[in-house]
């Protein structure tokens, strides 16, 4: 969804100024619109103030969203609202069978959007006099071990590896494995960003990171037809379909992701893997 069309004024400005100023990633500048969102549609709902009454909460308008309503939340209806959040709101939006409420690392996003706002209008322009999330303490996720597969269970999903796009998709896991990078990061490789022995991710928050590939990583490409050689490029063709068609492979991933289900020593593993453009 793009904020810019669908935000009132006193919200796109904010959101503006998260991605043109701050560098906020576009993913982060809309995640945070939606939690600040589902703010102002359980402020409205509180309040009374949504016209027909009983509309549904995911239809309700923001578009009367203003300063003078930014000036009248306390802390109590954000307080009011993280309650909302924990009990009432689908933990997952698009099934029906959804259990209800948000968990500690949801409620905590909501919280910093919120204090992001806030900060924005009483620091930064001074409109606002009293900040009602000064004071708010963010909920802390619990931590967790990491999940991870063991040797033998990597070398198990590489096997298993077949179809069509078997030699991208083998590619794909293997960087997967060896690099630990993100999805976004690998659907937003470019051939140029690969140099000898070392492979440039942009990362979340617009970060920069350097990480090595190994001989496995190499092998992998040189099966996907890119060889690598003194920080460039050669190609088994150097006509511009080919050397479009293999770019495909490290950017298109963003833009098509599809889920793979992969079977490994009984056990079903989510694997995240990009679709080339047909």
């Amino acid at each position: 969804m793009d904020y810019l069309n669908a935000s009132p004024p006193v919200l796109r400005d904010y959101l503006v100024y998260l991605e043109t100023i701050l560098g906020r990633s576009p993913n982060t500048v809309n995640e945070y619109y939606l939690d600040l969102r589902t703010f102002f549609r359980f402020l409205l709902q509180k309040r009374g103030l949504v016209s027909p009454p009983g509309l549904d909460f995911d239809a309700i308008p923001i578009d009367a969203v203003d300063l003078e309503l930014l000036r009248s939340v306390t802390r109590a209806d954000v307080l009011d609202f993280l309650v909302f959040a924990a009990r009432q709101r689908p933990k997952y939006h698009t099934s029906p069978a959804t259990p209800y409420g948000n968990d500690l690392k949801t409620r905590a996003r909501k919280i910093s959007a919120l204090r992001g706002l806030y900060k924005y209008y009483c620091s930064k322009l001074q409109l606002i006099e009293e900040n009602p999330t000064q004071s708010l303490d963010t909920p802390k996720p619990r931590k967790e071990l990491p999940k991870y597969l063991t040797l033998q269970e990597s070398l198990d999903l590489l096997e298993v590896i077949d179809g069509p796009n078997r030699e991208r998709d083998y590619c794909i896991i293997t960087l997967f494995l060896n690099c630990g990078m993100r999805v976004s990061e690998l659907g937003g490789i470019d051939l140029q960003d690969i140099s000898e022995d070392r492979l440039r991710l942009l990362g979340k928050g617009n970060k920069v990171r350097v990480v090595y590939l190994n001989s496995a990583c190499k092998d992998a490409l040189a099966r996907m037809g890119i060889f690598l050689t003194d920080r460039s490029f050669t190609y088994p063709s150097t006509s511009p379909s080919r050397r479009a068609e293999s770019r495909k492979f490290f950017n298109a991933g963003a833009k098509y992701p599809n889920v793979f289900m992969l079977t490994v020593l009984g056990f079903i593993w989510p694997v995240i893997l990009t679709s080339l453009v047909k």
